[in-house]
């Protein structure tokens, strides 16, 4: 994963987000920015978006 945007509703939880996190990543950890949001969509408390590196090559 070269970065993880990750969007929740209340950033007071932001330690327990990292305990998640390094159940499925593995060090070193991508960049990262948590980013606390009013409402999102359907109710959900967590939206992340990810951008990943497939291949060195284009």
């Amino acid at each position: 994963m070269a970065k993880l945007g990750v969007f929740v509703i209340d950033l007071s939880r932001f330690a327990a987000l990292s305990d998640i996190m390094e159940l499925y990543f593995t060090k070193p950890y991508s960049a990262r920015a948590a980013i606390q949001a009013a409402a999102l969509p359907k109710g959900s408390l967590i939206k992340a978006d990810g951008i990943i590196i497939l291949s060195e090559q284009l």
